[in-house]
């Protein structure tokens, strides 16, 4: 799997332009998705964006003496950009020697190492079109497929002393407008499915206690083989949920993940060991349970998109 970009490096950078460059990124590490701005009190309207981008990554180089510091870039042209992506740490959130973590409960970590970073091409005066939230909600959704879990939107102002990335910016995440919407793939069966405002992780079998089969269980280790019920944390009143469902396989034989053992929605090989495998699906619930049937020993990780 590879994050879905518009537009690579290599498809933006000038041959005059320095590459990017920096210290390796650790997928494990990221927890947030965090939304800066370029914060000029120009308007970037009708700007050529990658002649933006460049002279961006060319102060950088002169001014502080390392590369353009974001994952990654999207302009009002609604256009998303790789920036370090997934090859460098992001550059941009600071880290502990600064002491400026402010987030709880994780001061031992660098910011840079806990963030997937995306800059807005945006000045001061410029208003956020739909083409640019639609292009973070697409981002942002490549991102978590990459990693096979949701990460929290948040800006660099909720993490660090700074007006990034600009109030327009922050009142967007602050109502998360930048998650993206819960697609029903049959509104004739799923009309009256509630998006969430914010995906919920009820089930992740590697780090928190879970309910199967009506008993709770602790963290840390896999589940499977066999036919399971999960408590996924929802009123007797739902129904349904549209959840994304992540497989971590934990032995060398190939599997699958399904409703049961006569269908498959998730399907993995010996080559897959360890490797996060998601897939968006509707599930039925049932007295605020759903049904899994797991074919080989997996960790489980279920984040709740919408309800009805």
């Amino acid at each position: 799997m590879t994050i879905n970009y518009d537009l690579r490096r290599a498809a933006w950078l000038y041959p005059t332009t320095p590459p990017i460059t920096g210290p390796a990124w650790s997928k494990t590490h990221i927890r947030y998705f965090t939304i800066h701005y370029t914060g000029n009190n120009i308007t970037y309207v009708g700007k050529d964006e990658k002649k933006v981008l460049n002279d961006i990554q060319k102060d950088y180089q002169t001014n502080r003496g390392y590369s353009f510091g974001y994952s990654s870039a999207v302009g009002l042209s609604g256009t998303t950009y790789e920036g370090r992506g997934t090859s460098f740490r992001a550059a941009s959130n600071g880290d502990t020697s600064d002491k400026d973590d402010d987030l709880p409960g994780n001061p031992q970590l660098q910011d840079n190492l806990e963030v997937f970073s995306c800059l807005l091409i945006i000045g001061v005066p410029d208003k956020i079109p739909q083409a640019m939230i639609e292009a973070v909600r697409r981002l942002y959704a490549s991102v978590c497929s990459e990693l096979g879990r949701d990460l929290k939107i948040n800006g660099h102002q909720d993490m660090d002393f700074t007006a990034c990335p600009g109030a327009a910016a922050q009142l967007l995440i602050n109502n998360n407008s930048f998650y993206p919407l819960a697609i029903d793939p049959d509104p004739g069966v799923d009309a009256d499915m509630l998006v969430l405002p914010s995906p919920k992780r009820p089930i992740d079998t590697r780090f928190k206690d879970y309910s199967i089969n009506g008993l709770t269980q602790k963290a840390g280790n896999p589940v499977g083989p066999g036919q399971f019920s999960f408590g996924i944390g929802v009123t007797n009143a739902v129904t349904q949920v549209e959840a994304t469902v992540t497989a971590i396989p934990q032995n060398s034989i190939g599997g699958f993940l399904g409703v049961n053992d006569g269908d498959s929605f998730i399907n993995w090989t010996s080559h897959d060991l360890h490797v996060p495998i998601p897939q968006t699906v509707t599930l039925r619930v049932v007295d605020g349970n759903v049904s899994l049937y797991i074919s080989q020993p997996v960790h489980l990780l279920v984040s709740i998109r919408a309800e009805g």
